[in-house]
């Protein structure tokens, strides 16, 4: 059997950003990054939550402003809770589209970690 040769281009993260929120109410399409310009994508690497007062869920959506897309699947919460992920393969976010979160929770936190490209 023969293998072949893979060449990797590098690309470099031109801003590596945080995005951080807190909130004593749920929230609908909750932007914490903007749209990074035109042609450029959003690279998600890690998510923190925590959870104070009811049980609840978070979930990553892109585009808050348009037509929400939901970019994980929710992550649910019991009362003094919370998360910390890094993904092994970062989210992408679609060019030209903002990241953020929808939550159930009442008193929450939420930051995310990532770059762009």
């Amino acid at each position: 059997m023969r293998y072949g040769k893979e060449v990797l281009g590098v690309d470099f993260p031109s801003t590596i950003w945080v995005g951080i929120d807190s909130q004593t109410t749920a929230q609908t399409s909750r932007q914490l990054i903007a749209t990074p310009g035109t042609g450029r994508c959003l690279f998600v690497t890690d998510i923190i939550i925590s959870n104070q007062d009811i049980p609840g869920y978070v979930v990553l959506v892109e585009d808050c402003s348009g037509t929400p897309l939901p970019k994980t699947i929710p992550f649910y919460f019991g009362v003094s809770s919370g998360m910390a992920k890094r993904f092994r393969t970062p989210i992408k976010v679609t060019a030209d589209k903002n990241i953020g979160y929808t939550s159930t929770c009442s008193s929450h936190g939420v930051q995310i970690n990532g770059f762009t490209l």
